[in-house]
């Protein structure tokens, strides 16, 4: 799984890779594109429609990553990066960008936060440059619009595909 790594607009979207779990440093391994998860090597793993057992209407694919970050002294930082999903090759030397796993709320933009900060930070979440919450690309194909109020353990499981905990975009 990922480890937690503390060290005008932006537009960019990040793929989502489950949720963090035991102390907040790593995906649990409900994981659309991931390095090294659930015991399988250090290599990029392919994921068909028939993994995602939690459903294509319940489990996010793509979320936003679309505003800046600000250090603790009020200073923008970009932490969305301009490199795509992946760079490097499929050894376990590559790095992953704009994919994360949700440990904060939608909007949590402050770069001190552990694991955020940095533009393949594992934590760096789902952000937008609009108020009130985040766009969010289902693997059924629809968009749905994310309340920066969700619920985290309902975020987190829309997050994961495969925990056999479906979660719905419904209260």
């Amino acid at each position: 799984g990922f480890t937690n790594n503390p060290t005008g607009r932006q537009r960019s979207c990040c793929s989502c890779c489950g949720s963090v779990t035991g102390g907040g440093v790593t995906s649990n391994g409900g994981v659309l594109i991931g390095h090294g998860w659930g015991g399988k090597p250090a290599n990029m793993a392919t994921v068909n429609f028939a993994a995602i057992t939690d459903g294509t209407s319940n489990t996010i694919a793509v979320g936003e990553c679309g505003d800046w970050f600000y250090t603790a002294a009020g200073g923008k930082e970009q932490v969305n990066s301009n490199h795509g999903w992946l760079m490097g090759s499929p050894n376990a030397n590559d790095r992953k960008f704009n994919i994360t796993t949700i440990r904060y709320a939608p909007n949590s933009t402050q770069s001190s936060l552990p694991g955020c900060g940095n533009n393949d930070g594992p934590n760096n979440g789902i952000y937008s440059a609009h108020p009130g919450g985040v766009q969010v690309a289902v693997c059924d194909g629809s968009t749905q619009f994310i309340s920066d109020t969700i619920d985290i353990l309902t975020l987190k499981l829309l997050a994961t595909r495969d925990d056999g905990q479906p979660a719905s975009f419904r209260p």
